[in-house]
């Protein structure tokens, strides 16, 4: 008997199994465009202690979708008028000889920040006024010396209402850059009172 409701159970759990799907789940409903060079750095990058360091991104809200011949509108799918990103600052150290990641304090950082629940540098993008563009400047004042580089790989544009777990549309607009050497982008700054 015992032999008989074990079996019965394992074919329970089975077809319960099979029955699961997570097709309406948060995670399930994303879709997934890209952009490219949608960031604008700086034309030097030595910096002196103090300076702030401006990083331009903007993407259009209209974006190739595959498979698809007409454009994606990503605020007529979202309804959201903000995307954000984030980012990720490291310093180079003598000691491991290579760069570590880096905490910036909120206070350093300057542009619309996405509060994310993680210690995370989130900055935000705005749909502008012509409904056309969604853009952003990024500060991040530069209070020490030594060598940096902000770590770009991988960054996905997120709409707005993805933080908050709406039960709308959610796209990620994949970034990529045209020179791939972009996505690390070194600067040096330094002290001029030493």
């Amino acid at each position: 008997m015992v032999f008989l409701r074990n079996i019965a159970l394992m074919v329970l759990a089975v077809l319960l199994n099979g029955c699961y799907s997570n097709d309406d789940s948060y995670y399930g409903a994303t879709i997934y465009v890209s952009t490219k060079d949608a960031f604008t750095f700086p034309e030097s990058n030595e910096f002196t202690v103090g300076d702030t360091l401006i990083i331009e991104q903007r993407f259009s809200r209209y974006l190739e979708e595959e498979g698809y011949a007409e454009l994606l509108d990503v605020y007529e799918s979202t309804d959201s008028e903000e995307f954000g990103f984030n980012f990720q600052m490291e310093q180079y150290s003598e000691f491991s000889q290579d760069y570590n990641w880096l905490f910036l304090d909120s206070q350093f950082i300057l542009g619309k920040k996405l509060d994310t629940g993680y210690q995370a540098n989130a900055i935000a993008l705005t749909l502008n006024e012509e409904k056309d563009v969604y853009e952003s400047r990024m500060g991040i004042v530069l209070s020490e010396s030594g060598r940096f580089r902000l770590n770009l790989q991988g960054v996905t544009f997120f709409s707005g209402n993805d933080f908050y777990y709406d039960e709308t549309v959610s796209i990620g607009v994949e970034h990529l850059f045209t020179n791939e050497d972009d996505a690390l982008w070194e600067f040096t700054v330094i002290n001029p009172t030493n």
